[in-house]
């Protein structure tokens, strides 16, 4: 993904990875060599706000609560590397397996497939879709689906509710996965 990253024009790229018991968000140039700008640590991944949260199965009003959580850190996040002035020259890069699960959705490859995701550029709007039809499963069903699995099943609803919230929140209307 690094290749397609710096082959945008962009100067500079946001990254988010989310983790099992953390998520990171950096702003950084978008060069060989890139520098830091500014970056957070979120103490949210998807593990860790399944138990917290209740989350295994989706659940909306405790999914609403982990949103209200990460909404906190990505406006500070925001506010604190001062987005707003980089708008319009900024690509957007996810990295973990939820946004290459994701991917792997959207491109339709009829299942999981790490490398032939890695460096998928989707839309917000095709995100989504895919969440939505996600967050619509069962724990079961989440764990029999192609894509998700039994191993990620406890975990994948609130990964993608944390997912959803950065890309909304930070305005991205393009992620590459990573």
């Amino acid at each position: 993904a690094r290749d397609n990253v710096k082959d945008n024009p962009a100067k500079y790229m946001v990254v988010y990875d989310l983790g099992g018991g953390s998520t990171e968000i950096t702003l950084a140039t978008n060069s060989d060599t890139p520098h830091i700008l500014h970056t957070v640590s979120i103490p949210w991944g998807a593990r860790n706000s399944a138990e917290k949260f209740n989350l295994s199965s989706y659940v909306p009003a405790n999914a609403q609560n982990l949103h209200e959580e990460i909404v906190k850190y990505a406006d500070d996040f925001i506010n604190t590397s001062k987005l707003d002035n980089y708008k319009g020259d900024v690509c957007f890069v996810a990295t973990s397996s939820t946004p290459l699960r994701l991917a792997s959705m959207i491109r339709n490859f009829g299942k999981y497939d790490r490398e032939a995701a890695d460096g998928v550029v989707f839309t917000s709007g095709e995100a989504d879709k895919a969440i939505s039809k996600v967050l619509s499963l069962t724990r079961e069903e989440m764990a029999g689906n192609k894509y998700i699995g039994e191993k990620r099943s406890f975990i994948f609803a609130p990964a993608c509710v944390i997912f959803k919230t950065i890309y909304d929140r930070l305005g991205a209307k393009e992620i590459t996965a990573s």
